[in-house]
């Protein structure tokens, strides 16, 4: 090949190569343009969204706010930019996380007329915009928890102001039964009235002390507790219950019948124990197909004292991840979804363990541990 013709050849190349280079550079730059053309599209609809919403960067730095969070802060995006330290003026280290252990998380906001909001967030971790390694989306929830702290108010208000009249009708009852000169079914009448009272009071009392562990407020005080007692009396009150289900009991203590325990001693509260296996027994005999047995097994050895409830029934799966949790239910008309959820409370308020084993071939059981100790 001639000189000329190697040299025409090459030059060929580098033209076609400069020419690739250039669709190259121009496929890149239209893929940019693209890309920040959606980034823009995608800023516009988040800007646009009734949610907070702020983007972060790789160093943990705010750099962009929509105008929900405008709205709900009172400053501007811009004049929030401009603020080196914008993450800790918008929530103060002193009222930093409020609820650390809720998810999503709450945090406290800082906004332009010096009031506090609280502001649920959930994290997104991947994010398509360049330059933002996450975002958060965030709900104002300040008005629901002024609500929840004003009900939690008229509550307590309720609880105390009903605890006089309740102890004026046990009292004025109790009083009248030793009138002497009162007929067989006037003495009927005001013993129903006297322990409609005294269940009345011990509700109130149960109330006040599940908002106490629910506040972290409750002093745990164990007293002996006589729960052979107990549990014979949960069993009497829930006999209509069981009735009407078709379902029969059968309760052991180390293997032997419970009727032949006087007394079974534990520590606790004994309101709260009575409250926990009530709410257990009667779930088991609602849960429990009808025509079967409910069993309660009770062991202990020197430190603990175990306590099983079997039904021949199943939990449900759709509610087994959350079965403890609040307002949980399934298939109850009038269920409210707190009798397990209060149980497992009342439970680890007692410093003990609450949990439970299913199937569809075996039923269910559900284990109470408590700690045995001596109490005085």
């Amino acid at each position: 090949m001639q000189k000329e013709e190697i040299i025409s050849e090459a030059q060929r190349r580098i033209q076609d190569l400069e020419q690739a280079l250039a669709q190259e550079q121009e496929a890149r730059k239209n893929a940019a343009d693209e890309l920040r053309h959606t980034s823009d599209l995608l800023k516009a609809t988040l800007n646009q969204l009734p949610v907070v919403i702020c983007g972060i960067d790789n160093d943990g730095g705010i750099i962009f706010l929509n105008q929900e969070f405008e709205k709900v802060t009172g400053y501007s995006a811009d004049e929030l930019m401009r603020r080196h330290d914008v993450t800790d003026y918008l929530f103060p280290d002193r009222a930093r996380k409020i609820n650390p252990g809720a998810n999503p998380s709450e945090w406290m906001v800082r906004s332009s007329d010096n009031q506090e909001r609280i502001i649920s967030w959930s994290g997104i971790q991947k994010c398509p915009i360049p330059g933002w390694e996450k975002w958060k989306v965030g709900l104002d929830i300040t008005q629901l928890k002024q609500l929840e702290r004003l009900r939690d108010d008229v509550e307590s208000i309720v609880r105390h102001d009903l605890k006089s009249p309740l102890g004026a009708i046990i009292g004025l009852s109790s009083w009248l039964l030793d009138d002497t000169r009162l007929e067989d079914h006037q003495i009927k009448a005001l013993r129903n009235i006297e322990r409609s009272g005294d269940l009345m009071l011990r509700m109130l009392e149960n109330s006040l002390a599940l908002y106490k562990i629910e506040a972290g407020q409750f002093v745990y005080k164990p007293e002996p507790v006589n729960l052979a007692e107990l549990l014979r009396d949960a069993l009497e009150n829930l006999y209509g219950l069981s009735q009407s289900h078709g379902v029969s009991w059968c309760c052991t203590v180390d293997g032997a019948d419970l009727n032949s325990y006087t007394e079974f001693i534990v520590p606790g509260v004994e309101s709260l124990l009575d409250n926990l296996f009530t709410n257990l027994l009667k779930n088991a005999v609602e849960a429990s197909p009808d025509n079967e047995k409910v069993t309660i097994r009770i062991t202990h050895t020197d430190t603990e004292v175990m306590v099983i409830i079997h039904n021949a029934g199943a939990i449900p799966e759709p509610i087994r991840d959350t079965f403890f949790d609040r307002f949980v239910t399934y298939g109850k008309s009038q269920g409210t979804g707190l009798g397990t959820y209060s149980a497992k409370r009342i439970t680890l308020a007692h410093n003990g363990q609450l949990s439970f084993r299913t199937s569809d071939e075996r039923g269910t059981d559900l284990i109470v541990i408590l700690p045995l100790f001596e109490v005085t």
